[in-house]
């Protein structure tokens, strides 16, 4: 038997249905973190502790605390951790720039750590103090390293081939998106349907069933989200605009 995790790229997916691939769904998830103890004590009074969001039309920031080095939970020495979600156009100038790295290479998902030109994340930098609040924009600004990632969806509509002998598990069956928050619950879920498929609590045709369904129901959960909060009004839209009016009036 072939148990076939080798993420949303899939090769054995490839060679089974060639027709499935990843599509980009139009916008980025720019990601950074910050050490605690670098942030100015308004940032941290806003931030820490907490699970912030910030929307707005065509953009979404979040943040909270993970953990420092080796581990630690120690107060200053945990990373405050970000992912700002940005659109950008297939094949726009912007999309071809973002993620063409330094030695001129474009790649399709995700630009390699230290490969990001240093133009673009100055740009990145400069329109963060334009839209984003002055706690978030602060995050961006003390990022040292920064990535991005292109947002893609892919989903097999079939996990067992051969009879049962290649199985699609994880990614390979189902890319989510990250709004969903939901790629250790997969690997969980997929990982105790299989034991109960081997153990012969499961028959094949349930087997791929319950993988399946879980994998459609997420999948197609992140799609919502995403698409409402990068081509849609949120449902507190109208209220955070007449907000923002009043403060600046």
């Amino acid at each position: 038997m072939l148990i076939a995790c080798d993420g949303g790229s899939s090769t054995v997916r490839q060679i089974l249905l060639p027709d499935v691939q990843r599509a980009y769904a139009g916008y980025v998830a720019w990601r950074g973190t910050v050490l605690e103890s670098e942030l100015s004590e308004e940032v941290a009074k806003t931030l820490a502790e907490k699970f912030t969001f910030y929307h707005a039309p065509a953009l979404q920031i979040l943040a909270y605390l993970i953990p420092g080095r080796n581990g630690t939970l120690e107060k200053g020495q945990r990373l405050m951790n970000y992912v700002w979600y940005c659109n950008y156009p297939e094949g726009s100038p912007e999309h071809n720039e973002l993620m063409t790295d330094v030695h001129g290479r474009k790649h399709p998902v995700t630009v390699p750590v230290g490969g990001m030109q240093p133009k673009v994340w100055e740009q990145q930098q400069r329109y963060a103090e334009e839209v984003l609040p002055l706690q978030f924009a602060e995050l961006v600004k003390k990022t040292k390293q920064p990535f991005v990632q292109a947002i893609m969806d892919v989903i097999s509509p079939q996990q067992v081939f051969q009879g049962g002998k290649v199985l699609l598990l994880g990614d390979a069956l189902a890319g989510f998106r990250p709004h969903t928050a939901a790629s250790t619950s997969q690997a969980a879920f997929d990982a105790m349907t299989l034991a109960d498929f081997m153990a012969g609590k499961l028959d094949l045709q349930r087997f791929e069933e319950e993988c399946t369904s879980f994998a459609k129901s997420v999948q197609r959960a992140g799609v919502e989200m995403g698409d409402r909060s990068q081509f849609g009004d949120h449902p507190l839209a109208d209220a955070e605009r007449k907000n923002m009016g009043a403060v600046r009036h």
